[in-house]
Parts: C-alpha cells; sequence; structure tokens
C-alpha cells in the first residue's frame, strides 16, 4: 500500500475536511425496539428457529417476518407522534428479488406492537418474546 502525503495550507484545511464529512455516508437510524416481538409462533420461531406454524409474526429492531414474508435492512425514515416509519427490503416467499417498502410500527399502551403495511396488511398485536 503506498501512502502519498500532501501539503494543505491552513486555509484550506476545512474545507478540505467539510469536504471528505459531507462525501462520507450517512448513517441510518437502528429502529429503537427492545428486543424481539411476536405472536407465540413467532417468539418460537426466533427461540428455536424452527417454523411451528403457519401464523408466524415476528418483529425485531432488523427484520419483520411472518411465515411466508420477511422485510430486513430497516431503517427509521421518520416518528410521528410515536408511530415509526420504517423502510426496509422486503420479500414474499417465491418471489427474487426484494422490494423497498415503507411501512410503519405503532405501540400499543399495553407494550405491544402493530405492523401496519397498508389498510389490509397489518400484523398484531406482537407482544414481547420471552
Amino acid at each position: 500500500m503506498t501512502v502519498v502525503c500532501a501539503f494543505v495550507p491552513d486555509r484550506l484545511l476545512g474545507t478540505a475536511l467539510l469536504a471528505v464529512t459531507a462525501a462520507a455516508p450517512a448513517f441510518a437510524e437502528r429502529l429503537p425496539i427492545d428486543g424481539a416481538y411476536g405472536n407465540a409462533e413467532g417468539c418460537e420461531f426466533h427461540r428455536t428457529g424452527r417454523i411451528v406454524s403457519d401464523m408466524q409474526l415476528l418483529l425485531t429492531p432488523d427484520e419483520v417476518s411472518s411465515f411466508a414474508s420477511a422485510c430486513d435492512g430497516l431503517t427509521l425514515a421518520g416518528d410521528k407522534d410515536g408511530v415509526l416509519e420504517v423502510d426496509g427490503l422486503c420479500r414474499e416467499e417465491g418471489e427474487s428479488g426484494a422490494v423497498k417498502t415503507r411501512f410503519t410500527i405503532s405501540r400499543n399502551p399495553d407494550a405491544t406492537y402493530m405492523v401496519n403495511f397498508d389498510e389490509l396488511s397489518v400484523w398484531g398485536p406482537l407482544g414481547k418474546c420471552p
């Protein structure tokens, strides 16, 4: 590896540092979810890795999944009045490739979560996995 050192006058150093900082990728914010949440089947899958039913639903800070679909690479896109707007790469069973999808996650007063992909596809309530 060759290292090249260059002289940068003091008056240009700030500009050079600003350019490097602006070029650095922004780090996406991780979801503020403290562990795994799911229905009984989803929590069993999280605990053992074993699929016990096609009713399985699971939510973690990194993934939301069911028996036949999964979204990973989750990043926080926004937080409006406690409802998290989330971007993820989602796949359906039997489909090739992932689709960037935005959905919402909300926390209920009883500390369970609801995942809302649209008005027709709502998962929950998902309770804290033991």
